[in-house]
Protein backbone atom coordinates (compact mmCIF):
# COMPACT_ATOMS: atom_id res chain seq x y z
CA UNK A 1 0.00 0.00 0.00
CA UNK A 2 1.40 3.37 -0.82
CA UNK A 3 0.34 6.18 1.23
CA UNK A 4 1.20 10.63 0.92
CA UNK A 5 2.08 11.76 4.65
CA UNK A 6 1.48 15.37 4.27
CA UNK A 7 2.84 16.83 7.46
CA UNK A 8 4.50 19.81 9.15
CA UNK A 9 7.18 17.42 10.90
CA UNK A 10 10.81 16.86 9.43
CA UNK A 11 10.84 13.96 7.57
CA UNK A 12 12.70 12.30 10.94
CA UNK A 13 10.85 13.34 13.54
CA UNK A 14 7.16 12.04 11.99
CA UNK A 15 5.67 10.02 14.61
CA UNK A 16 2.78 9.00 12.31
CA UNK A 17 5.28 7.12 9.60
CA UNK A 18 7.27 5.34 12.54
CA UNK A 19 3.31 3.84 13.38
CA UNK A 20 2.85 3.16 9.67
CA UNK A 21 5.54 0.85 9.86
CA UNK A 22 4.63 -0.63 12.91
CA UNK A 23 0.72 -0.96 11.72
CA UNK A 24 1.96 -3.03 8.17
CA UNK A 25 4.88 -3.93 6.72
CA UNK A 26 3.81 -3.45 3.56
CA UNK A 27 2.96 -0.20 3.77
CA UNK A 28 5.41 2.52 1.88
CA UNK A 29 5.14 6.22 2.32
CA UNK A 30 6.28 9.24 0.87
CA UNK A 31 6.29 12.43 2.84
CA UNK A 32 5.86 15.22 1.50
CA UNK A 33 5.81 19.10 4.13
CA UNK A 34 4.32 21.65 1.85
CA UNK A 35 0.89 22.36 -0.81
CA UNK A 36 3.83 22.48 -4.06
CA UNK A 37 5.34 19.07 -3.01
CA UNK A 38 1.90 17.27 -2.43
CA UNK A 39 0.95 18.37 -5.85
CA UNK A 40 3.90 17.45 -7.75
CA UNK A 41 3.75 14.04 -5.91
CA UNK A 42 -0.05 13.10 -6.69
CA UNK A 43 0.67 14.61 -10.21
CA UNK A 44 3.65 12.12 -10.89
CA UNK A 45 2.37 9.20 -8.76
CA UNK A 46 -0.78 7.36 -8.15
CA UNK A 47 -1.40 6.93 -4.22
CA UNK A 48 -3.60 4.58 -2.13
CA UNK A 49 -4.58 7.02 0.22
CA UNK A 50 -3.03 10.60 1.92
CA UNK A 51 -2.59 11.48 5.48
CA UNK A 52 -2.68 14.78 6.47
CA UNK A 53 -1.34 15.38 9.76
CA UNK A 54 -1.41 19.46 10.05
CA UNK A 55 -2.86 21.64 11.45
CA UNK A 56 -5.91 23.10 10.39
CA UNK A 57 -7.77 24.74 8.84
CA UNK A 58 -5.52 23.87 5.67
CA UNK A 59 -6.49 26.27 2.84
CA UNK A 60 -3.70 26.06 1.07
CA UNK A 61 -4.21 21.98 0.82
CA UNK A 62 -7.58 22.34 0.09
CA UNK A 63 -6.89 24.61 -3.24
CA UNK A 64 -4.16 21.68 -4.06
CA UNK A 65 -7.64 19.24 -3.49
CA UNK A 66 -9.28 21.66 -6.21
CA UNK A 67 -6.43 21.15 -8.52
CA UNK A 68 -6.43 18.11 -8.81
CA UNK A 69 -10.07 17.23 -8.57
CA UNK A 70 -11.36 13.63 -9.58
CA UNK A 71 -7.63 12.53 -9.18
CA UNK A 72 -7.30 13.02 -5.77
CA UNK A 73 -6.86 9.47 -3.62
CA UNK A 74 -9.00 8.56 -0.40
CA UNK A 75 -7.91 10.92 2.40
CA UNK A 76 -7.83 11.43 5.84
CA UNK A 77 -6.83 13.67 9.03
CA UNK A 78 -4.77 13.12 11.63
CA UNK A 79 -4.81 16.17 14.54
CA UNK A 80 -5.56 17.22 17.93
CA UNK A 81 -8.39 19.51 16.87
CA UNK A 82 -11.82 17.66 17.10
CA UNK A 83 -13.40 21.19 16.04
CA UNK A 84 -12.55 20.66 12.19
CA UNK A 85 -14.34 17.21 11.99
CA UNK A 86 -17.58 18.21 10.12
CA UNK A 87 -15.44 20.65 7.70
CA UNK A 88 -13.27 17.58 6.90
CA UNK A 89 -15.92 15.21 6.36
CA UNK A 90 -17.79 17.92 3.85
CA UNK A 91 -14.45 17.81 1.84
CA UNK A 92 -14.52 14.14 1.32
CA UNK A 93 -12.75 12.82 4.11
CA UNK A 94 -13.17 8.93 4.90
CA UNK A 95 -11.57 9.51 8.40
CA UNK A 96 -10.45 11.74 11.25
CA UNK A 97 -8.61 10.76 14.17
CA UNK A 98 -7.95 12.52 16.89
CA UNK A 99 -4.38 12.17 18.37
CA UNK A 100 -3.13 10.11 20.05
CA UNK A 101 -3.49 7.42 18.08
CA UNK A 102 -3.53 4.02 18.62
CA UNK A 103 -2.39 1.25 15.81
CA UNK A 104 -5.38 -0.58 15.86
CA UNK A 105 -7.28 2.71 15.07
CA UNK A 106 -4.65 3.87 11.99
CA UNK A 107 -5.34 0.35 10.63
CA UNK A 108 -9.30 1.00 10.62
CA UNK A 109 -8.28 3.96 8.66
CA UNK A 110 -6.02 2.58 5.53
CA UNK A 111 -8.65 -0.55 5.52
CA UNK A 112 -11.34 2.45 4.59
CA UNK A 113 -8.75 4.00 1.92
CA UNK A 114 -8.34 0.17 0.71
CA UNK A 115 -12.05 -0.03 0.13
CA UNK A 116 -12.91 2.99 -1.16
CA UNK A 117 -10.04 2.45 -3.86
CA UNK A 118 -11.50 -1.12 -4.43
CA UNK A 119 -15.10 0.25 -5.14
CA UNK A 120 -13.93 2.92 -7.38
CA UNK A 121 -11.85 -0.09 -9.40
CA UNK A 122 -12.68 -2.79 -8.79
CA UNK A 123 -10.58 -5.64 -10.15
CA UNK A 124 -11.47 -8.64 -13.01
CA UNK A 125 -11.33 -11.96 -11.46
CA UNK A 126 -9.13 -14.52 -13.15
CA UNK A 127 -10.90 -17.36 -14.90
CA UNK A 128 -10.32 -20.44 -13.18
CA UNK A 129 -9.22 -22.50 -16.09
CA UNK A 130 -6.85 -19.98 -17.58
CA UNK A 131 -3.15 -20.22 -15.97
CA UNK A 132 -1.16 -17.61 -14.87
CA UNK A 133 2.44 -16.88 -15.87
CA UNK A 134 4.70 -16.07 -13.64
CA UNK A 135 8.43 -15.17 -14.11
CA UNK A 136 11.69 -14.42 -12.92
CA UNK A 137 15.13 -13.65 -14.69
CA UNK A 138 15.73 -17.11 -15.62
CA UNK A 139 12.51 -18.85 -14.73
CA UNK A 140 8.79 -18.97 -16.31
CA UNK A 141 5.64 -21.15 -15.02
CA UNK A 142 2.32 -21.50 -16.21
CA UNK A 143 0.30 -21.85 -12.47
CA UNK A 144 -3.69 -22.29 -12.37
CA UNK A 145 -4.55 -20.45 -9.18
CA UNK A 146 -5.15 -23.56 -6.99
CA UNK A 147 -1.49 -24.52 -7.46
CA UNK A 148 -0.22 -21.18 -5.49
CA UNK A 149 -0.55 -21.94 -1.98
CA UNK A 150 0.02 -18.51 -0.54
CA UNK A 151 1.28 -14.76 -1.25
CA UNK A 152 3.16 -12.65 1.25
CA UNK A 153 3.45 -8.53 0.86
CA UNK A 154 6.98 -7.52 0.90
CA UNK A 155 7.43 -3.92 0.33
CA UNK A 156 6.15 -3.14 -2.87
CA UNK A 157 6.56 -6.40 -3.88
CA UNK A 158 4.18 -9.60 -3.36
CA UNK A 159 5.87 -12.80 -2.47
CA UNK A 160 3.69 -15.54 -4.28
CA UNK A 161 4.55 -19.34 -3.09
CA UNK A 162 4.04 -22.16 -4.42
CA UNK A 163 5.14 -25.87 -4.88
CA UNK A 164 8.79 -25.45 -3.53
CA UNK A 165 9.33 -22.04 -5.13
CA UNK A 166 8.54 -18.59 -4.88
CA UNK A 167 8.34 -15.39 -7.42
CA UNK A 168 8.47 -12.00 -6.51
CA UNK A 169 6.04 -9.21 -8.45
CA UNK A 170 5.41 -5.46 -8.58
CA UNK A 171 1.66 -5.96 -7.33
CA UNK A 172 -0.40 -4.57 -4.63
CA UNK A 173 -1.60 -7.11 -1.69
CA UNK A 174 -5.21 -5.69 -2.14
CA UNK A 175 -5.10 -6.38 -6.23
CA UNK A 176 -4.00 -10.20 -6.21
CA UNK A 177 -6.63 -10.39 -3.05
CA UNK A 178 -9.67 -9.46 -5.56
CA UNK A 179 -8.14 -11.21 -8.53
CA UNK A 180 -7.75 -14.91 -6.26
CA UNK A 181 -11.12 -14.60 -4.17
CA UNK A 182 -13.49 -16.41 -6.15
CA UNK A 183 -10.96 -18.65 -6.42
CA UNK A 184 -10.64 -20.00 -2.83
CA UNK A 185 -8.45 -17.44 -1.96
CA UNK A 186 -8.47 -15.47 1.82
CA UNK A 187 -6.59 -12.26 3.10
CA UNK A 188 -5.78 -13.63 6.60
CA UNK A 189 -4.24 -9.80 7.29
CA UNK A 190 -2.15 -6.67 6.10
CA UNK A 191 0.76 -8.58 4.60
CA UNK A 192 -1.35 -12.47 3.76
CA UNK A 193 -3.23 -13.74 1.79
CA UNK A 194 -3.38 -17.46 1.31
CA UNK A 195 -5.42 -20.28 -0.51
CA UNK A 196 -7.75 -21.90 1.67
CA UNK A 197 -8.15 -25.59 -0.26
CA UNK A 198 -4.32 -25.57 1.13
CA UNK A 199 -4.83 -24.90 4.60
CA UNK A 200 -4.29 -27.74 6.84
CA UNK A 201 -5.87 -26.81 9.94
CA UNK A 202 -6.73 -23.84 11.92
CA UNK A 203 -6.37 -23.38 15.69
CA UNK A 204 -7.24 -20.60 17.59
CA UNK A 205 -4.64 -18.22 19.58
CA UNK A 206 -3.98 -16.82 23.72
CA UNK A 207 -5.67 -13.99 22.12
CA UNK A 208 -8.92 -15.59 20.41
CA UNK A 209 -7.76 -15.23 16.98
CA UNK A 210 -6.90 -17.88 14.33
CA UNK A 211 -3.38 -19.47 13.02
CA UNK A 212 -3.63 -21.32 9.94
CA UNK A 213 -1.19 -23.95 9.31
CA UNK A 214 -0.50 -24.84 5.64
CA UNK A 215 0.39 -28.03 4.19
CA UNK A 216 3.87 -28.19 4.15
CA UNK A 217 3.85 -27.26 7.90
CA UNK A 218 3.85 -23.25 7.50
CA UNK A 219 1.90 -21.20 10.21
CA UNK A 220 0.57 -18.31 10.05
CA UNK A 221 -1.48 -16.00 12.24
CA UNK A 222 -4.19 -14.44 11.61
CA UNK A 223 -5.74 -10.54 12.19
CA UNK A 224 -8.31 -9.84 14.58
CA UNK A 225 -10.82 -8.32 12.10
CA UNK A 226 -10.06 -11.04 9.25
CA UNK A 227 -10.51 -13.96 12.07
CA UNK A 228 -13.92 -12.49 12.73
CA UNK A 229 -14.78 -12.24 8.39
CA UNK A 230 -13.41 -15.44 8.17
CA UNK A 231 -15.64 -16.93 10.93
CA UNK A 232 -18.29 -15.69 9.26
CA UNK A 233 -17.25 -17.03 5.50
CA UNK A 234 -16.63 -20.19 6.52
CA UNK A 235 -18.64 -21.12 9.67
CA UNK A 236 -22.04 -23.62 8.88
Amino acid sequence: MLILLITERSRQKSDLRSLLKEVGKSIETTVVTTPLAALQALQTTKYDGVLFDIKLPARAYVKVMRTLGTQWPPFAFVTTQPQFAIDAFELGAIDYIIKPVAPDRLELALERMEAKARSAAPAVPLPEDNKIVLRDRDNVWLLKPKEIQSIQAVQNYCKINFGKEHVLIRRPLKLLSEKLAPHGFFRISRDWIVNIGQVEKCSVTVAKNLKVRMNGGMELDMSRRQTLAFRQLFTL
